[in-house]
């Protein structure tokens, strides 16, 4: 990160995946990140459309599904 702050989010556990949030200052590269816990393998990549942030995202239960949500810097985006 450009800023000198470096990452401030921590991962967390949905549906046996380690998702971590890894935001560009600008948001050009943005990405949220599925990976294994057992080997860090990536399992998928999503791109975010949010400069950087420092939020940890939370896991929430809807129905039969559990969603990750977190915070970008103009809005709120839940991934399933």
């Amino acid at each position: 990160a450009k800023l000198g702050l470096g990452a401030g989010t921590s991962p967390v556990i949905a549906g046996g995946v380690l998702v971590i949030v890894a935001d560009d200052d600008n948001g050009e590269n943005s990405h949220i990140y599925g990976l294994s816990p057992r080997n860090g393998e990536v399992l998928w990549k999503t791109r975010r459309a949010a400069a950087v942030t420092w939020a940890t995202p939370i896991v929430v239960r809807d129905g039969t599904r559990e969603l990750v949500v977190a915070q970008a810097t103009e809005n709120v985006i839940a991934y399933d």
